[in-house]
Order: structure tokens, then sequence, then C-alpha cells
């Protein structure tokens, strides 16, 4: 019902209207990547679990594919609702992934269950509610490791670097600090984004803890398991509403999220970024996202009753996070305008960590949440620095 008064709205705004051309618009990941004349390698990693996760590589650089030994690896880990594409969005010059393979290192591309490349599983169906039964807490215990432990085995070096930005950091401060065998494969972790505690979380996360007792009941009722936009209403949006409103719909809608400055994005791209993100997640994933807002706290998922969370906790409450316990160099890199890391909880995280785990601590006062991976001016103002650190902790 909701997909037809959208269509009917839609209908009737708009007017016929040649859709925007952009040849990576459809561009999957590897081909994003091949598109610059870089090569581009897909690999699937299943899971304890049963998921079977893709993963994408770019092995080395446009000028220098011959090495005499393995390269340094680098995996990268996307936020809350994106996937590997975020890191090869933007043009070689300032995309983080190809800046990296251009530096000499074996660029690895993660994807967590449930989103564009990873809804496959070995015998779960994504139409049944089963297959959606997961959070980021099974991404940062189950995934996480999987994907590490693969890269080291399929590259041979003892150790990575880690870099994530949003959930993609939440999922290296959870799993860093639960597993400590994880934590000595990685010699060091970029933070982009950083995310623990939301406690001040603004935007759409706050909207949505509002009505999360609303949403959790018609998941249940409706089987609306996957969180996400229709793909046929979001091509509509990029191709048609988004050049027609001159990019001001699509652009009000990525920073709803986010964090309102457009002026470190190129308008241009917009319709690129918003034909790639979202790229789904669970129901429940953001039920749990929902729910450290309403109990300000870093907790694993609330199953709603005291019952139900001793039968998966043996406690009758989700047990707490400590990451307090991580104990690896971690370089927080943290904008003002974020509305998901926002930076009264950046400095919660900050007091969290040991000392001497923060080998870098930058504060990039006009930055929103997707400036860390889309900013026109990243290249200059985070990437080199970053790319420095991690030449370092090898």
């Amino acid at each position: 019902m909701l997909s037809l008064v959208l269509a009917s709205l839609l209908a009737g705004l708009l007017t016929p209207t040649l859709a925007f051309h952009d040849p990576e618009l459809k561009l999957p990941t590897p081909g994003l990547v091949r598109y610059w004349g870089y090569h581009a390698e897909s690999h699937w990693v299943t899971t304890t679990d049963g998921y079977i996760l893709g993963m994408h590589r770019i092995p080395h650089g446009l000028h220098n594919p011959g090495t005499d030994g393995p390269r340094p690896v680098v995996l990268l880990q996307h936020g809350l609702e994106d996937s590997s594409a975020t890191w090869v969005m933007n043009s070689p010059d300032q995309s983080l992934g190809f800046l990296l393979a251009d530096a000499g290192f074996d660029v690895w591309m993660g994807n967590v269950r449930g989103n564009t490349y990873s809804k496959n599983h070995t015998t779960l169906s994504p139409r049944k509610s089963k297959f959606w039964e997961f959070t980021f807490d099974e991404m940062a215990i189950v995934d996480l490791p999987t994907m590490i432990n693969y890269v080291i085995k399929e590259t041979g070096v003892k150790t990575l670097s880690y870099i994530g930005h949003s959930q993609g950091t939440l999922m290296g401060f959870l799993g860093f600090s639960q597993n400590k065998a994880l934590a000595k494969k990685v010699n060091v972790f970029g933070a982009l984004a950083p995310v623990a505690r939301i406690t001040h979380v603004e935007g759409l996360i706050r909207a949505l803890n509002i009505i999360e007792p609303e949403i959790e009941e018609l998941t249940k009722i409706l089987g609306v398991n996957e969180f996400t936009v229709p793909s046929w209403l979001m091509e509509m949006m990029v191709t048609l509403l988004c050049p027609r409103a001159k990019h001001a719909l699509c652009e009000n809608l990525l920073f709803l999220g986010c964090g309102w400055d457009t002026s470190n994005m190129n308008e241009t791209l917009i319709p690129r970024y918003a034909g790639h993100c979202p790229a789904g997640t669970s129901s429940r994933n953001i039920i749990h996202w929902a729910q450290l807002l309403r109990d300000r706290q870093l907790q694993r998922f609330d199953y709603g009753t005291p019952d139900a969370n001793f039968k998966h906790y043996n406690s009758t409450t989700p047990p707490k996070y400590e990451i307090s316990d991580l104990d690896l160099p971690t370089a927080l890199f943290a904008g003002g305008n974020d509305f998901l890391a926002d930076p009264r909880d950046v400095v919660w995280l900050q007091g969290q960590l040991k000392q001497g785990v923060i080998v870098k601590n930058v504060f990039y006062d006009d930055y929103n949440h997707l400036d860390f991976v889309w900013g026109i001016d990243a290249n200059v103002r985070i990437y080199r620095d970053l790319i420095d650190l991690i030449k370092s902790s090898q």
C-alpha cells in the first residue's frame, strides 16, 4: 500500500524527463573499480552460521602491479545501510579504496550480512524471516572475524590494517574488545565517524527511536524483515526526481540521517550515492540502533522480555559491551556536524578507551557523517594522514 501511495505521488510530481546519465550509477563495486582501469576481484566468504558474505578486492594500484612479496593489507568496512561501493564511488584521486591501492596496499572491502552483496546463505532464503534475525551483534562477533581470517589466509600476511566508517567502527570497537585473538591480527584501527554510544544522536535514528515499539510490532505482524528502499523507487528518484529537483530532494534525504552541510559534497554525484545507498539491512538491526538510544548504553540486542533475554543470554537483561577492553592502536576521525557520531558521544568514547590506545585523534568541525567517505576534500584532509599512519604501523 505504501509503495502504491508513493508511486502515485511521484507520478503526479513528475513530467517526462530524460534520465540522469551516469555510467557508474548502476555498476556494482567491481564494475566501479574496473571503470577506472583497476583490477577487481570478488570473493565469497561463509560465516559459521551460514551467511555468505561478498568481499571485493583491489590487489594493486594502476602503476604498481608488480611486487616482490605480499603487499601490506587493508580491510575497509562500510557503515550502516552501506556497502563496499562507498569506498570507490568518487574518482580515483578522491576515493580511499583507490588511493590505498595506488599507495601500494592490497585493498579489501567487506560487506556485512543482509546488504546488497551479502544476501546469500547456505540454507536460508532472504524471503524468510529467519534470514533477517540479526543485528550489529552478529556483524561484530561473527562477520568481522570471518572476513579478517579469510583475508589473512588468502594474502599470507600476519596482520592487516582495519578502517571502518560508522557502523564499521562500531563493529571494530565491539569485535576487537571482545575477541583478543582477533585484535592481535590487526596492526591499526582507523575509525572514521566513530560510533559507540549514541545518546546525543539526531536525525533519522532519533526519529526511529520514538516509534521503535511500533516498528518492532509492524515487523512481526507484516513480516517486513528488510529495512531498505524498494529498488524501483530508488531508481525513479535517482534518474527522474533528483535531477529535476536539482538534487535537492536526494541531498536532503541523505543528510536527514547524517548532518546538514552540503559544502563538502559533489552535488553532481548525489544520484550515484543514492543509487548505491541504502544497501539494505535487517529491520532488527535498525531496532537495535533505536534501543541504544532508548536505553542510553551500549549493549546487545534486547529481545523485549526477561524470559526472552534469559533464553539468549542467561540473563534477564542484555549484556553490556565493555569497549574499555580494547587494546589496539586506534585513530579517531570525528566531525562536528555529524548527526550519528555526535561530538559529545565521541568524547564519551575517548574516555572509555585506555590510555595509549588512541594514537591519533582528529576533529573536523565542518564534517558530517558522510564526508568521511564521500567528501571532496577528504583525500587531502583525512586520507593523506590516514595512509601515513597505516604505513607506519606495518
